[in-house]
């Protein structure tokens, strides 16, 4: 596609561009789900097509959709996409290509992007807000001192604001995808890590007194952590939960700071479903299912206020 006709493309292409830009991989339905509601999807179907035939957009087969009659497309950015949207952006340096978008890991950033779009669908059903664009992937979150410096990196960096009457507050949540695949000792070992990066301070910045934890850095508020099981059976679900928390609850390293990591745990379907503002949340420390903006909206006094954004993926158009 030319210079002359990328700046021909309609506000709805250049959103699509940004999105898988942004988000990796995308079905039409979530382009849709997260751009363009009222669109109808033949409508969207055909400006995949007219970017994918200008070379701005790519497509893979959905490695979990059934093949007949005909396999459901997942769409991602190419170089040339990128080239026209990148300045759109904040700095993307994840690099899709057709074999990366066609690997196993395409499952788990679809589901990733699922769990993105009902924050936002959700929030604005609430009247609350959440953009397109508040989610990240995969975000290192660096600790330590080389050799020995150590990265976590969540699966989402998901932000909202929360809209009172009074004001509007940041909510900021790390999310893992659990599908089952491995060991809750896995996932116990990365709570482990979080629990470092919670705790891990770095040399006192100059002209400060004291040092302070390097996640203050970014954050005004350490974002609790919710994970999100998925690919299970209810029975398996409720079952691995059981054992994640009293993994949690056991392990030094960790039990001491559950009330800051807080740990939410619900399926994918109850994620989709009933939303992820609700009373869905198991923990390690609670009996019964928690309410997310009941949490949130309890801790506002620590949680960022309006006019201050951390993070943000869109830069102002202007």
């Amino acid at each position: 596609m030319t210079p002359t006709a990328v700046r021909q493309l309609s506000q709805l292409e250049l959103d699509i561009l940004t999105a898988c830009l942004h988000h990796r991989l995308l079905t039409a339905e979530q382009l849709r789900a997260l751009l363009a509601p009222d669109v109808h999807l033949r409508t969207l179907h055909r400006s995949t097509r007219r970017l994918s035939d200008g070379g701005l957009l790519g497509h893979v087969p959905d490695r979990d959709a059934r093949r007949p009659p005909r396999p459901r497309r997942v769409w991602y950015v190419t170089a040339a996409g990128r080239a026209a949207v990148q300045h759109l952006v904040l700095e993307r340096r994840h690099l899709m290509t057709a074999e990366k978008a066609a690997n196993a890991l395409q499952r788990h950033t679809l589901l990733a992007n699922e769990v993105g779009i009902a924050f936002a669908r959700h929030a604005e059903r609430l009247g609350h807000y959440c953009g397109p664009y508040d989610w990240d992937h995969e975000v290192g979150h660096r600790y330590g001192v080389a050799p020995r410096a150590r990265v976590v990196v969540p699966d989402l960096v998901v932000r909202c604001w929360l809209r009172t009457a009074a004001d509007d507050t940041l909510l900021t949540r790390f999310v893992e995808i659990d599908r089952g695949r491995y060991s809750p000792l896995v996932l116990r070992n990365k709570i482990r890590q979080y629990a470092e990066l919670l705790t891990y301070t770095g040399p006192a910045a100059p002209g400060t007194a004291n040092p302070r934890p390097v996640w203050t850095r970014a954050y005004p508020a350490f974002p609790k952590i919710l994970i999100v099981f998925a690919d299970q059976s209810r029975t398996a679900i409720e079952r691995r939960i059981d054992v994640f928390s009293e993994l949690c609850r056991t392990d030094p390293a960790i039990r001491r700071h559950l009330p800051v990591l807080w740990l939410g745990c619900a399926s994918i379907d109850q994620v989709l479903t009933e939303g992820p503002y609700g009373p869905i949340w198991r923990t390690p420390l609670a009996d019964e299912r928690v309410d997310l903006l009941d949490v949130a909206l309890a801790g506002a006094g620590a949680e960022t206020r309006a006019g201050i954004e951390i993070g943000a993926g869109l830069r102002s158009r202007g």
